[in-house]
């Protein structure tokens, strides 16, 4: 004031406050919301700190001092515990009030931060155990968060092991929902293979807070499944493949190990490697010690403790077999008994019905009887044949036993043979002049002989003489097959100093041998018929055909006539001093009588049929390529050919509408091949043209065949189109006079249906159209089909789409 008697007033200090709050916080549902504020601190003065949470329609509460840690000076922090959704958008501040240290002063006033907001995320689906599923299943995976606004949310991820998946084509993102504040995401990948297990995760990033994410490990496996029921198996096989190495356990029943250690135990384990992501176990199965059906199971087990429930699979087994069946016997009359027995796992199934066969010709009770007998108790089933009247020729060299299920499963015993000796030989026979004659002797069963001998006697009133030796007669050979018990005498060139009687001698081993009663044999000869190489021979329709066949024979035959191994009505042959002539005439020629004609001589059905030379009769014909000539279809550039073929050796030719074609670029010269005796000439076209178009004849004396060949363009537009409008697509086939057909496909090669097209080609252009909807660029194919000649062509169109936008308001 001037006044210097006036004593100066104290000092004052400003303090100037400033109170800072942590941002906006983000936490997972459950977790603890920590929220801290930061403040001046003052010499002078003592600050105290509290918080409250804002309330909008009352008093903010005041928040418990347990939750608050202000231990540090200038900085206290709350501690929101277990926040749940609800709490999502809570707000919080703290308060600072300063309090000086002269007890004269006045008290400051509060200082109170800006809000916090506490923004709670709730994660709806939680960390899942290791999903096993199936190769070629799909691999369906689903997160969902709960937050409560969109706004919140920056991205969503997923995450193959630490690899972002970026195939939009695996995972979808829905829309959020604003009515149960949830953003949902998905993964699917529908056909995994085993290499694709392992770890699956979905992330959530937001604008505020940590990211939270879920874990799902995946294991992708196979493991092949037995047959309900196995039949006499030697070994089972478990087959795994799959993402996590398993451990392969064999059970009987559902819970029992499999007993590998014990003496007589049936079975054998082979443990497997894991390799490529594959193991293999093996069970064997020794069937004579398995008695019992037993349900045997395969267990897949892992390391991995999330795992419950095992893999598995199971068959029940059955041993069914033949144990024992009656050994060869031999036996010259009286009765032959057969036995034969299956043996079957106790607790199983026995056999439904007893069968034996090799029985057709034989009279039950008369010539045999069967015992099929009955499932005994201790698995096994008996049954017995018994052969009467054992010297009968019908008796065949072996019999075997089945034993049926009702399943229609059967099971057959070897043969056990009944050795009868019962040699069978020809009847008289004829056979051509120095053609080949054979005859054959047969043991109808029996023990298998060592050898055979032959011999030869003129008539009944001569004796046999020594056995015939084939090493000093270039014209006579011996064979023995002794696995058919049959032996033949071959002789060449035959005159009729080699009619006579013929008789084998079957020799074994310190047994009696077997003679069969004599046979005897004539010798007649044939003369050839004509054409005897057997080429066809080819008559004009109308014509007058004689076909000749003569034979000389010492006895009396009948000729008998054969068209394509069918018998014709009899004609009756002429006989002058042993020579025997047959005529078969044919009045005029037809299509019905080409075929190859036979014919066979016999006397009177007591004598094996000889078949003198055949001879093969046809009409000479045009074949054309393609069948029938017609209309052929061929795409402009590309590659086609039509031929005419006629049999013989000759010369063809060719007209294009009615005029004379010699264009040596397409028409080849005529070729004949002389191995099928036939002609063919052929046109080609290596880059058809629309002026190759046209009606192409060939003709070979009398005979025609007519083509109309047509060649064609297709054509399809691009376009472009709005995104999501109906958009036919036209397909244009010209030059042409015939309908075609359309096959419509997408970009992906699946067939879009609703296509038409029209009734019939107009102006030689023929169309089909399909209407399509497209969202984004693609490509549209149209297959045509022409109506013969499995010919097709294709085009594809471009359709580039585009999007109108309405513009924003400002």
């Amino acid at each position: 004031t001037g006044d210097e008697n006036v004593a100066p007033s104290a000092n004052a200090v400003l303090h100037v406050v400033a109170v800072t709050t942590s941002p906006d916080v983000g936490v997972v549902s459950g977790s603890d919301a920590v929220l801290s504020c930061d403040y001046n601190i003052f010499s002078d003065a003592n600050p105290s700190v509290t918080w409250f949470k804002k309330v909008t329609d009352g008093e903010d509460v005041l928040q418990d001092t347990a939750n608050i840690n202000s231990d540090t000076r200038g900085k206290s922090i709350l501690t929101v515990p277990g926040v749940t959704f609800t709490n999502s958008g809570d707000q919080y501040y703290c308060s600072v009030s300063y309090q000086e240290t002269d007890a004269g002063a006045d008290s400051a006033s509060p200082f109170n931060s800006d809000d916090i907001t506490i923004h709670v995320r709730e994660l709806l689906t939680a960390e899942s155990p290791t999903q096993y599923i199936h190769t070629g299943d799909t691999i369906s995976l689903v997160c969902e968060v709960k937050i409560a606004s969109v706004s919140e949310l920056d991205t969503v991820k997923w995450y193959i092991g630490d690899v972002e998946v970026v195939d939009t084509l695996l995972f979808t993102t829905a829309e959020y929902n604003t009515q149960t504040k949830v953003q949902r995401t998905e993964l699917h990948d529908e056909v995994p293979d085993k290499t694709e297990g392992g770890s699956y995760r979905c992330e959530y990033t937001f604008h505020i807070g940590d990211p939270i994410s879920r874990t799902t490990q995946v294991a992708v496996h196979l493991l092949v499944a037995f047959q309900p029921e196995s039949i006499n198996p030697t070994s089972l096989e478990c087959n795994f493949k799959g993402t996590n190495e398993p451990t392969i356990t064999w059970y009987t029943g559902e819970d029992t190990p499999v007993d590998t250690d014990t003496a007589d135990t049936p079975y054998g384990i082979t443990p497997g490697n894991w390799e490529d992501n594959a193991m293999t176990s093996t069970l064997t199965i020794d069937k004579d010690r398995f008695t019992t059906v037993t349900t045997l199971t395969c267990k897949i087990t892992f390391a991995q403790a999330d795992v419950t429930d095992p893999l598995e699979t199971s068959t029940t087994v059955h041993i069914r077999e033949i144990s024992s069946f009656s050994a060869a016997q031999a036996s010259s009359g009286g009765d032959v008994v057969v036995t034969c027995v299956l043996r079957f796992t106790i607790d199983g199934t026995g056999p439904t019905s007893v069968t034996w066969n090799d029985l057709s010709e034989l009279e039950e009770t008369t010539e045999y009887t069967i015992d099929t007998g009955s499932n005994d108790a201790d698995g096994t089933r008996t049954t017995t044949l018994t052969l009467t009247d054992i010297d009968d020729v019908k008796y065949a060299q072996s019999y075997t036993c089945s034993f049926v299920y009702s399943d229609d499963e059967s099971y057959t015993s070897t043969g056990s043979e009944v050795f009868v000796r019962v040699v069978e030989m020809e009847p008289s026979q004829y056979s051509h002049t120095n053609n080949i004659f054979r005859i054959t002797c047969t043991m109808l069963s029996g023990d298998r002989p060592d050898s055979v001998n032959w011999y030869y006697r003129t008539d009944d009133s001569a004796e046999f003489g020594d056995p015939l030796d084939d090493s000093t007669d270039d014209n006579l050979e011996f064979s023995l097959v002794r696995e058919n018990r049959e032996a033949v005498l071959a002789r060449g060139a035959p005159t009729t100093a080699n009619n006579g009687q013929y008789k084998c001698e079957w020799v074994f081993t310190d047994v009696p041998d077997v003679q069969p009663s004599k046979i005897q044999t004539f010798v007649h000869s044939v003369i050839q018929m004509p054409q005897r190489d057997l080429s066809p021979i080819r008559y004009a329709i109308g014509v007058e055909v004689t076909l000749t066949c003569t034979l000389v024979s010492p006895v009396t035959l009948n000729i008998y006539w054969y068209k394509d191994n069918v018998l014709l009505p009899e004609v009756a042959p002429s006989f002058t001093d042993n020579l025997i002539t047959s005529l078969l005439n044919i009045e005029s020629f037809a299509d019905t009588d080409v075929g190859t004609y036979t014919c066979r001589l016999d006397n009177d059905g007591d004598v094996t049929r000889v078949s003198a030379d055949s001879l093969v009769l046809r009409v000479q014909g045009l074949d054309t390529n393609p069948d029938g000539g017609g209309a052929v279809y061929v795409e402009a550039t590309q590659t086609t050919s039509i031929s005419c073929t006629f049999e013989g050796q000759g010369d063809i030719t060719w007209t294009k509408d009615d005029v004379a074609f010699t264009d040596d670029a397409i028409l080849a010269a005529p070729a004949y091949d002389d191995q099928a005796d036939e002609t063919v000439s052929v046109l080609t076209w290596t880059s058809a043209r629309s002026e190759d178009a046209g009606v192409y004849k060939c003709t070979h004396q009398i005979l025609t065949g007519t083509f109309n060949l047509e060649v064609f363009e297709v054509t399809v537009s691009d376009k472009e189109v709005k995104s999501g409008a109906d958009t036919e697509m036209t397909c244009t086939v010209s030059g042409i006079t015939a309908a075609f057909t359309y096959t419509w496909t997408d970009s992906s090669n699946e067939e879009i249906l609703g296509g038409e097209a029209d009734a019939a080609p107009a102006d030689n252009s023929h169309s089909g159209r399909v209407t399509v909807t497209p969202t984004q660029d693609t490509t549209v194919k149209c297959t045509v089909t022409a109506p013969v000649g499995d010919v097709t062509a294709e085009k594809t169109a471009t359709l580039n789409v585009f999007e109108i936008t309405a513009p924003s308001k400002t």
